[in-house]
């Protein structure tokens, strides 16, 4: 029998629910497969369309199949389920490790779109050049699959004494 427990492992620490174990490190497996969703094509083209539905490379399939097998082992050993597993339990399991893969690409997608935002950015209300703060505010948000901590760059416009963050707004030509 196995622990009834899953213990998440990201950079910014553990989180635990239910349902086997299974430890994720975004800066493994994972990272692996975001850059590998990075070699789509070229990603400042694609369509918000295109992006919905990704097309993984040879590559990336590869490293996908062997994540999924590294799950499946982490959930439930080497031999697979027992015998007495029913399908909900197995779908369950599944579902739990897809919420932590949705959750762990949120966080590195979104610490990729903060680095974005240096230097200087425009103030939305008065277009005064103002500077990005060094250290990103960083907050949870919460998604259908479970909070998700993210950092965003912040400015302050010294003009309209009001703090923004240039992430939320369009950047116009």
């Amino acid at each position: 029998m196995h622990d009834s427990r899953v213990q998440e492992r990201t950079l910014l620490g553990e989180r635990s629910g239910e349902f086997g174990y299974v430890e994720l490190v975004t800066d493994g497996i994972f990272s692996s497969l975001v850059r590998q969703f990075g070699l789509l094509g070229e990603e400042s083209s694609m369509s918000k369309d295109a992006r919905k539905q990704p097309v993984l490379t040879d590559e990336a399939k590869k490293k996908f199949e062997e994540c999924v097998s590294a799950m499946a082992v982490c959930g439930f050993g080497p031999d697979g389920p027992p015998v007495e597993t029913t399908f909900a339990e197995i779908e369950e399991f599944g579902h739990e490790v897809g919420k932590m893969v949705a959750r762990a690409l949120d966080e590195k997608l979104t610490n990729q779109h903060a680095a974005h935002f240096q230097g200087t950015a425009p103030c939305p209300c008065c277009r005064t050049v103002c500077p990005v703060a060094e250290d990103p505010n960083t907050r949870d948000v919460q998604t259908k699959d479970g909070d998700v901590p993210l950092s965003e760059p912040m400015c302050h416009c010294p003009v309209c004494n009001r703090d923004f963050f240039p992430s939320a707004y369009r950047i116009e030509d």
